[in-house]
């Protein structure tokens, strides 16, 4: 019986490993990324175990590890598919931790790897977060502290003037070594939009909303196309961009004044002008999808005096 039990508790040790399992190094476009082959599920009683034994020693040193501390979980909700779990010591909550995306489902137009190089670049330019690791389904990080900006802020000089700022230090990066000779993400994203519009079309074409606003795929489709064909030999500088633009992505810290950017899924090397006028849509309301509605917001793009300003501090951080 004391080697049934012994056998037994080398069994239970080995479905319960104790000790981190080997953590690799990748390259990705000119860029080293720890990576750590498991898988995590936020929904999990193990989860916050898992982090505790495979993430957290590349999250901090071993003088300043965390294991006998007490950890608090903050879920975040405002995201569309990924679940993204804060992890933060009790005293720092909401100010320092370390953020935990596990992918979502239906992203297949996201390149992770390209993620991880807009997020390295800024990293080494020392704006946004601190890449941890990569594991199997997801992404490691440091927290940024602070909070979304309203819809509202988007349209009021004090925010736009730190937008403008944070906008111009992404666009005058050197591109990334992963970036260089592709064609430019409008192009390269939409076609991979388009692609899924295609493979949905019957679905698509029995919703009223899309039948509203698009009539039919087709129309789509042709005016993707003329689109391409009329600013494919367009002026605009090809820069490093973050191509997602929306006021849960813009994080400002009342302590220091600062706004930064987060969620980089969709970055990549695109027109300057994509992200300016990316900016500006979503400024105007793109959340509300009723016709009537978004002919009555755009008008808001008629403002030329908030265009002029807003482009004068971009151009003056441009040129700094």
């Amino acid at each position: 019986w004391m080697s049934v039990s012994r056998v037994w508790r080398c069994r239970s040790f080995m479905a319960y490993p104790k000790v981190p399992c080997q953590v690799g190094e990748k390259f990705v476009g000119g860029f080293t990324c720890k990576y750590v082959p498991i898988s995590l599920d936020p929904d999990s009683e193990s989860f916050l175990d898992n982090y505790r034994v495979y993430l957290q020693p590349l999250v901090s040193s071993p003088r300043a590890s965390t294991n006998g501390l007490k950890l608090r979980l903050k879920r975040f909700k405002e995201g569309m598919s990924n679940v993204l779990v804060g992890i933060f010591e009790e005293k720092n909550f909401l100010k320092k931790g370390s953020l935990v995306r596990v992918y979502g489902v239906g992203s297949e137009t996201v390149s992770r790897d390209d993620e991880i190089v807009a997020m390295r670049a800024m990293q080494e330019a020392g704006e946004g977060a601190v890449v941890h690791c990569q594991f199997k389904n997801g992404l490691c990080y440091s927290f940024l502290p602070g909070r979304y900006l309203t819809l509202d802020e988007m349209g009021e000089a004090y925010f736009m003037k730190r937008l403008a700022v944070s906008l111009a230090k992404i666009h005058s990066l050197d591109i990334p070594e992963g970036f260089k000779g592709r064609l430019p993400n409008v192009w390269t994203k939409s076609e991979r939009w388009l692609d899924l519009i295609l493979r949905k079309r019957s679905d698509l074409e029995c919703s009223n909303k899309f039948i509203e606003l698009f009539t039919s795929v087709d129309v789509v489709k042709k005016e993707y196309e003329t689109l391409r064909e009329n600013l494919s030999g367009f002026s605009s500088p090809l820069v490093l961009c973050h191509n997602d633009l929306s006021h849960q992505n813009i994080i400002y810290c009342e302590e220091t004044g600062k706004v930064s950017l987060i969620d980089f899924e969709y970055s990549g090397l695109n027109y300057s002008a994509f992200d300016i006028a990316d900016y500006f849509t979503e400024f105007a309301g793109r959340v509300l999808m009723q016709v009537h509605v978004l002919i009555t917001l755009y008008v808001l793009h008629t403002c030329w005096y908030v265009h002029k300003g807003w482009f004068t501090i971009l151009s003056h951080c441009l040129a700094a």
